[in-house]
């Protein structure tokens, strides 16, 4: 594959270096900063041979590529005067949040680690209902049974 071409149709069909403020890569992707999104040609950059796809995210321009990308993003900062010097929660991959984001994030990373717990004793117990599992009630609560008499 011919990575100088390919970046070359890319940056041109994003707008050009002028539009482009940075650039990065992820494991399959190339994440462009642009000024101005709108003057990026998606159809024309879809058609791109090895462009598997285009997708606009979190204020970025993402070319999907595969696993050629580091390849690609090399050869495509060599052609301009840009770095990766893209904006610290742009290559996170966060947004801004509101309180409201907030809140459920907070309220995600909180219950986050305990959910293989639930799902582990929410297994156990679905077992210990099921009839016929005498055999594995009997011997671990042996000595421990509440026996509730019928009046």
């Amino acid at each position: 594959m011919d990575y100088k071409k390919m970046a070359a149709e890319i940056l041109k069909l994003v707008g050009g270096e002028k539009n482009v403020s940075g650039v990065t890569n992820c494991m399959t992707r190339l994440r462009f900063s642009l000024n101005d999104p709108k003057k990026a040609d998606v159809e024309g950059i879809k058609k791109v041979k090895g462009v598997q796809g285009v997708v606009t995210k979190n204020g970025q321009f993402q070319v999907v590529i595969g696993t050629d990308v580091g390849n690609v993003c090399e050869e495509i900062k060599k052609l301009g005067s840009f770095g990766d010097n893209m904006a610290p929660s742009q290559q996170d991959g966060e947004e801004k949040k509101g309180i409201v984001g907030m809140f459920f994030g907070t309220l995600t990373a909180i219950f986050q680690p305990v959910i293989p717990a639930l799902a582990g004793s929410g297994m156990i117990k679905a077992l210990l209902v099921v009839p016929g599992c005498d055999r594995i009630q009997r011997p671990l609560f042996e000595g421990r049974r509440i026996r509730i008499k019928n009046k």
